[in-house]
This record gives C-alpha cells, structure tokens and sequence, in this order.
C-alpha cells in the first residue's frame, strides 16, 4: 500500500479543504506518516501532473530502500566473513550465504540436541563430613542432601559448640568426569565384549558432546589462525633468520589449526 495519494482540493482564501474532483481547483499530492498523519507535498494545477509527481516519490522510496536492504545484505555477509565480489546479490546469497546460513542452523540444532541430552542424562553428587559423597540422577536430590547437612551442623551450633570448619565441604555439583574401568584390550565396562577382568581406570567424560566439542574446536582454531596470520605479516617485512622463524611458527599455527578443525589430536 502506497503512503502517497492525490486529492482535488479548492481554495477560499487562506483556507484550503479537500473536495471531489468535480470542484477542485488543484490538485495536492500529499504523503502519510507512520502515524497516519498526512503532508501535503506538491500542488498541480491537474490530477495527471500530481499522479506522475506521486509515481515519481514512490520510485524514490523504492530505490531508497532496495539500497537500505542492498546495504543489510552487504554488513550480513562482511559478519560471515565473505569479502567483495562481483556478484550479484541473489547470487552470492544463494551459492555462499544460504549453505552457510543452512550449516549453522544444523550446528545449532546439534548444539541443542546435545545440551537437552547433557541436561537429562547427567549424574549429580552431593558431599559432607557427616553425609559423607553420593550421586544422584536428579538435582534436587543432591540438593536436599546437602541442607539436610547443614542442618546437621545447625544442631551442634544450637548445642552451643558454634560452627564446625567442615560444614564448609557440604557441596553439591554435576559430575563432569568419572573414573572408568578399561579390560587389557581397552574396552569399556559397558561394553559387551568387555572381558571379566578390568585392568585399568582413568577419568573419562560422563556424556558425550561431539557437536559442542567441534565448535569449540573451531573457536580454537581462530584464535590460532589469527597468530598464524600475524606471523605472516611479521615475516613479510623481516629477513634473514628472523623471517625464517616467523615463516616456521606460521605454517606450524596453520597445521594445529587444521587438526583442531578436524578433531584431531595435537
């Protein structure tokens, strides 16, 4: 819906009020607010002149905004780290953009998934010196345990023996890490052909986050770029031994970046 519109109008004296073109003397084109207030812009002494004036404005709003969106698309893709082309618009945005766009709407899903699955299958654990350590698959549990705790050290300050240094281990928390049992091949204990003896433990994650795990990677892998970067840079006005260290240290940032990038182990 257009915010420009032509009236007849007819004036007596000062005074000016719109009428049917059937009277009009001139013809206003006139411009509606946001707020639905409107301003007359131009008089034409017939409606043809004020229309085409009104086409003219119309043009005008419409360039100006197909350049504030030209302007949105171009800031978009400078935050996604796409640079200058040639392209068109439409172009860029359907072969580099939307792929982007669409990956990161799958990393998203698989970071939420993963956080739904850590929310749910975790273990918790409440400790104290007089409860002594327990988990537990809820939280609220661990909780209760612990101000069951405390109120087992009220007791004592009531009795008049004041405050005990141990009331300060009375903690609850999410079990991040917990010792694992391996058999001599390396399997789990879970797993069923894990064999009847286990030979080895070590702290090993509660739950899984491959996802969460790959973006922080690459979080990681940025910031080890960005050295790699400033290393070529340093090395392009150096010489001699100093350039060829900073030339090492630049492929050498490059490759760990790679490998976190690709999961791999440093």
């Amino acid at each position: 819906m257009s915010n420009y519109y032509v009236s007849g109008c007819a004036a007596d004296g000062d005074d000016v009020s719109i009428c049917d073109d059937s009277v009009a003397q001139f013809w206003t084109l006139y411009h509606r607010n946001v707020e639905g207030l409107s301003e007359g812009i131009i008089d034409c002494m017939f409606r043809e002149d004020a229309e085409a004036a009104m086409r003219v404005y119309e043009q005008r709003d419409a360039l100006a905004e197909n350049e504030g969106y030209k302007q949105a698309f171009y800031e978009m893709a400078e935050i996604l780290g796409i640079g200058a082309r040639a392209d068109s618009p439409k172009n860029v945005f359907e072969q580099v953009i939307k792929p982007m766009l669409i990956n990161l709407q799958k990393e998203r899903d698989q970071l939420a998934a993963e956080n739904a699955a850590l929310m749910s299958g975790v273990t918790y654990f409440a400790c104290g010196s007089e409860y002594g350590f327990d988990l537990f698959k809820d939280k609220q549990s661990a909780i209760d345990t612990c101000i069951e705790e405390i109120e087992l050290h009220r007791e004592g300050y009531l009795d008049g023996d004041g405050w005990g240094d141990e009331v300060r281990k009375t903690a609850w928390g999410i079990v991040v890490q917990s010792a694992q049992g391996r058999d001599a091949q390396g399997r789990h204990t879970s797993d069923s052909q894990h064999t009847y003896q286990t030979c080895n433990y070590r702290l090993e994650d509660e739950v899984q986050t491959p996802a969460t795990d790959a973006y922080l990677n690459s979080v990681r892998a940025e910031g080890v770029e960005m050295l790699a970067t400033l290393h070529g840079d340093i090395a392009d006005f150096a010489d001699g031994d100093n350039q060829q260290s900073h030339r090492i240290t630049q492929i050498r940032a490059k490759h760990f970046a790679a490998q976190l990038r690709a999961g791999e182990p440093s």
